[in-house]
């Protein structure tokens, strides 16, 4: 997240953000955007964008994108 603050953007980086969140390709640099990345979020599943209205628990969250908490 601090990438997105500071306004230095690394191409593996955004990578890995959109690979764990495909919504946070709207803030990507587009110097950086690629169809590769585009890709990544039209493979997502139709369930994860449909939680993208409303407020969400982190538990909610983990449980959506695969994740067991510790």
């Amino acid at each position: 997240a601090l990438q997105w603050a500071t306004g230095i953007q690394d191409l593996e980086m955004c990578y890995e953000a959109i690979s764990n969140d495909p919504r946070t390709i709207k803030f990507v640099d587009r110097s950086l955007l690629n169809e590769t990345m585009l890709d990544m979020v039209l493979a997502t599943g139709d369930e994860f964008f449909s939680h993208t209205e409303g407020e969400m628990t982190w538990e909610e969250w983990l449980k959506i994108n695969g994740v067991t908490p510790l």
